[in-house]
């Protein structure tokens, strides 16, 4: 998920359940930034470390560690992501949100390391999660160490293992708006993608004149209501496509297309595969991991 893209006003890019994190206060290379206004200026991201705000014999109970998530989540600046250490933290926040009433993704995104497709699919909001490619890492530490028995010299730096991508679930799917009319849209747009409606329906629907919504787009996402509907629906078709076995078109109907060879149009257009090659991509990725 990009935090600059979707307009989160904060970014919390970690919350740990267990021991302290080292280097919390330096500065690491490629932090995300506050993304708030353009003219702000850009602040670190916090890190939420259970052990640095619970008393040690506290820990453990499952009260004071849900007040003090709580806690943090009210005084926190909203909309907010948050990246949790694991699915097992997500799952904590998730919880929190639950008791303290705050929306998910609406008012607090969560994306945790790690990826369950059980557990992240049985969350109170489906989680999205990064999937940290363990096989690989353990293919990746078996080929150095038969090259260390074999006489090589160690590498000079750390072998990096790059995450999977991002598995998007409904935790993220939000784009954040401050602009009160917009953010009705989107949330009008995202609870009806089914709808075969298109920008006059939604300004109608809004109650103001098509024109208007579209300034009022134009300067707070950079794009048009239609263009906005668009990638919904695309977005809500790769999903879809990823997690269910549901045929192209019973995904157009769901998605608001009028028929599956629109669909297959529009995503050609937009990923340059149709639905099926893409379908068949992520089954190939998801074998590899």
């Amino acid at each position: 998920m990009n935090v600059h893209a979707q307009r989160f006003e904060g970014f919390c890019d970690e919350w740990i359940s267990g021991g302290a994190a080292s280097g919390r206060a330096t500065r690491r290379d490629g932090a995300h930034p506050i993304a708030g206004e353009a003219a702000r200026a850009p602040a670190l991201p916090e890190r939420w470390i259970l052990s640095e705000g619970v008393p040690p014999g506290r820990r453990n109970d499952a009260r004071t560690v849900a007040r003090w998530l709580s806690a943090r989540l009210r005084a926190a600046p909203k909309p907010l992501a948050l990246f949790c250490h694991c699915v097992e933290d997500a799952s904590r926040i998730l919880a929190a949100c639950g008791e303290c009433g705050m929306r998910v993704p609406e008012e607090i995104a969560v994306l945790a390391a790690g990826d369950d497709p059980m557990a992240c699919e049985l969350q109170p909001v489906p989680l999205s999660c990064v999937p940290l490619q363990g096989e690989r890492h353990g293919y990746e530490a078996a080929a150095l160490l038969q090259k260390l028995m074999d006489g090589e010299r160690p590498p000079r730096s750390p072998l990096l293992v790059a995450p999977g991508d991002v598995a998007v679930r409904a935790s993220t799917d939000w784009t954040a708006a401050s602009d009160p009319l917009v953010a009705k849209a989107l949330a009008l747009v995202a609870g009806n993608l089914s709808r075969p409606w298109g920008v006059a329906q939604l300004a109608r629907e809004l109650g103001v004149p098509p024109l208007r919504l579209g300034i009022h787009f134009k300067a707070e996402l950079g794009r048009t209501p239609g263009e906005e509907i668009l990638r919904q629906r695309l977005s809500k078709a790769r999903t879809l496509l990823r997690e269910t076995g549901l045929t192209i078109e019973e995904i157009a109907v769901r998605c608001g297309f009028c028929h599956a060879s629109y669909l297959s149009n529009l995503f050609r257009r937009e990923t340059g595969m149709t639905p099926r090659e893409w379908r068949n991509a992520c089954a190939d990725a998801q074998g590899q991991r």
